[in-house]
């Protein structure tokens, strides 16, 4: 079958055009992926892409390369098919049109499937690891937490101590007998305690220093008798903490409570992070593989009617596979609708309303590429791309649908094939995919991604508070809580030497 040359020079074009870009993303590819372990690596850029060549007495059927090498020949092959002569490409005659047309839809396609999907895997499988280091950490700070304040309460208790408790612990005495023995003492001390004032009003008046004695030997026993029996804090005030083991406990654990509580706030944020991220990263990826999709369907078709379904892509039937591949898109586009859904309050509002404008309404309206010439846009094939995006596909799938099936049931004649190639819905079809899909998906895309970097920033930043009031938090319990308490420690240390000694 023959092709016009209008046709052909825009598959020309087409074909230096992909094949450039072809080899740039696998270039960026393999440099972005350099750090992954060597098991992603091997996924994502797989070293055995099997090749087939244009069969040759006495030489091999095919080559094994690596993802990379055997773009780079597709690349270059793709190079030479663009430069020659229209009536020169026929794929049983040329060796390097057979290798095109042998391996871009078998081998390639499908090795690039699946490193796109180990992409995702991987983009996962770190999602996973990252949740699970967060749970780590939060067991190892909880335990830290938990021994932290095993060791300290002992202390505390220990250090907390008060007269009679020591003389116990050292002297082996019971406690009714030491706190006996305490108030004796307390009434000794009153009672042979003497003044330097007392003894000069002593030798002044003898009777009036035998009255004051007595009113002294009462104040000073009630004195010390009062000393003994009050607690030794008389005022509440918030920065000693030694009133009792139970109340320091008490703010200890209150303490540690409010430290643990933030770490398990930061686990469950950073785990939802996580998560929305996920959800995000497969919008993003279900709208990029809407790109070359379309395009994927519009060439299996065009590829199966030009060798009249004698081919295999990815090494199936061309005509089965055909028929799978339109179903899988739509539920595909299903999919994506339900995950923009989902990620509905994920997103801003603006690209909420240019997703629902581009999806649902006038594409030509609200995409910047084709706002310069939007008249046209309106008009082009009776006015579907103002219905929306959504409503241009399905009309273009039920299309290349008919038109496989019209052909198919046309019994395969060679006059037929040179009449679909040239049909002129399958040239509006071609503009619909190259131009307008492409061009609305591309601004979808580029939004998603400003909307996803706004929502990195955002995380960051409520991260970056939370983070600033944890450190605060600390600050404010050393300084006006912790300090307190140690200079509180130390003096009940140096009582308790004192009652030793």
């Amino acid at each position: 079958p023959t092709l016009s040359k209008t046709n052909f020079e825009t598959s020309r074009t087409a074909l230096r055009n992909f094949g450039t870009e072809l080899k740039d993303a696998q270039t960026d590819l393999s440099l972005k992926t350099s750090q992954l372990s060597s098991g992603s690596q091997s996924k994502i850029n797989p070293e055995n892409v099997y090749l087939e060549y244009k069969p040759v007495p006495g030489m091999p059927a095919g080559y094994t390369y690596t993802i990379w090498q055997a773009i780079m020949e597709v690349v270059t092959s793709s190079f030479r098919v663009a430069s020659m002569d229209i009536n020169s490409v026929d794929d049983n005659v040329d060796s390097t049109v057979y290798f095109i047309a042998k391996n871009s839809l078998n081998g390639i396609l499908k090795y690039l499937e699946e490193s796109t999907q180990a992409i995702l895997d991987e983009t996962d499988s770190s999602r996973k690891s990252n949740v699970l280091i967060f749970l780590i950490l939060l067991c190892v700070a909880s335990f830290a937490l938990l021994l932290s304040t095993g060791i300290l309460i002992p202390v505390i208790k220990n250090v907390k101590m008060n007269k009679q408790e020591v003389l116990e612990l050292f002297m082996s005495l019971k406690k009714e007998y030491i706190d006996c023995e305490l108030v004796k003492g307390k009434k000794f001390l009153g009672t042979f305690q003497t003044n330097p004032e007392t003894e000069m009003n002593a030798q002044e008046d003898p009777d009036k220093q035998e009255k004051l004695n007595e009113e002294e030997k009462d104040k000073n026993f009630k004195k010390g008798w009062d000393k003994y029996r009050e607690p030794r804090h008389k005022h509440k005030k918030f920065k000693k903490l030694g009133i009792g083991l139970g109340l320091v406990a008490f703010k200890f654990v209150f303490i540690l409570l409010l430290m643990e509580g933030y770490f398990l706030m930061t686990y469950f944020l950073s785990s939802t992070f996580l998560d929305r991220v996920s959800s995000l990263t497969n919008e993003m990826s279900q709208l990029i593989s809407r790109l070359p999709a379309h395009g994927l369907l519009l060439l299996s078709v065009k590829s199966a009617i030009f060798k009249n379904y004698d081919m295999q892509i990815k090494y199936q039937p061309a005509e089965s596979f055909i028929l799978d591949f339109q179903n899988k898109l739509y539920d595909q586009e299903d999919k994506l609708l339900d995950t923009f859904s989902n990620n509905y309050d994920y997103h801003t509002s603006s690209y909420n309303n240019a997703f629902n404008n581009i999806v649902f309404s006038n594409a030509c309206q609200y995409v910047e590429a084709l706002k310069t010439d939007a008249a046209v846009c309106e008009a082009f094939n009776q006015g579907i791309l103002q219905k929306g995006i959504y409503s241009s596909v399905i009309k273009y799938w039920d299309f290349l649908r008919q038109l496989n099936h019209d052909y198919s049931s046309s019994g395969k004649k060679d006059s037929d094939r040179s009449k679909y190639l040239n049909d002129q819905g399958l040239k509006t079809a071609e503009q619909m995919s190259a131009r307008y899909f492409n061009a609305a998906l591309i601004s979808l895309v580029n939004q998603l991604e400003v909307d996803v970097d706004q929502f990195f920033s955002q995380e960051l930043n409520r991260d970056r508070i939370l983070f600033i009031v944890y450190i605060v938090y600390l600050l404010l319990v050393y300084l006006f809580i912790w300090m307190s308490f140690v200079g509180d420690m130390q003096e009940e240390l140096w009582k308790t030497k004192s009652v030793l000694s």
